[in-house]
């Protein structure tokens, strides 16, 4: 492999907290090859103290979802008091003043429509967006936090792995073709989950 021509960093959920934090260190050490593309899902990575006053309107998933299947507003609570999260660390919310987020790489995210922390992704997204940072937005409604991994028989689960290629692609400026990723996720997929 030759990170020179790719080199993305991300992951899902609590993992997903670091991608964006890590993105932002990356660019502020002037990492070497630099990261071609980060991967965003279902991190959180703000409060309400510290949303962008240009997005506090709209930040308003940890109320529409407080009774949210699998994470609801008492586990999301109580997970963050145990995670011990810093929201003003910008190694934990790199929307933290005192950077140019114009300068990250790429992102693809991914947002749960029914995800106590939704909104997070939505506002990262837009804020990069306000940046000119390319980003691709995938947000699927009617889903829990993290549905892929908890409730992988839904047809929409399916769809967002197969999104998940798709979306690496795109931040490694490749074409892929549809039928083939489908393919190739949905068998790895069978294989993982035993559906």
């Amino acid at each position: 492999a030759d990170p020179e021509k790719g080199f993305i960093i991300g992951r899902g959920s609590s993992g997903g907290n670091l991608g964006p934090g890590l993105a932002r260190l990356a660019v502020e050490k002037a990492l070497k090859p630099a990261l071609t593309g980060h991967w965003v899902a279902f991190p959180v990575s703000q409060r309400n103290s510290t949303v962008p006053e240009k997005y506090k309107d709209i930040w308003t998933s940890w109320t529409q979802n407080a009774d949210a299947m699998l994470v609801d507003a008492a586990a999301g609570e109580a997970l963050l008091d145990i995670y011990g999260l810093v929201f003003t660390s910008p190694l934990f919310n790199p929307l933290v003043p005192g950077f140019d987020v114009g300068n990250l790489p790429p992102a693809y995210v991914q947002a749960a429509g029914m995800d106590l922390i939704r909104d997070d992704e939505i506002v990262y997204s837009y804020v990069l967006d306000d940046a000119k940072v390319a980003v691709g937005l995938d947000a699927y409604a009617g889903v829990p936090h993290s549905f892929y991994t908890f409730v992988s028989t839904l047809k929409q689960s399916r769809s967002a792995m197969v999104d998940i290629a798709k979306g690496f692609a795109w931040l490694l400026n490749r074409e892929v073709d549809q039928e083939k990723a489908e393919a190739a996720i949905l068998l790895n997929y069978e294989i993982l989950f035993y559906v």
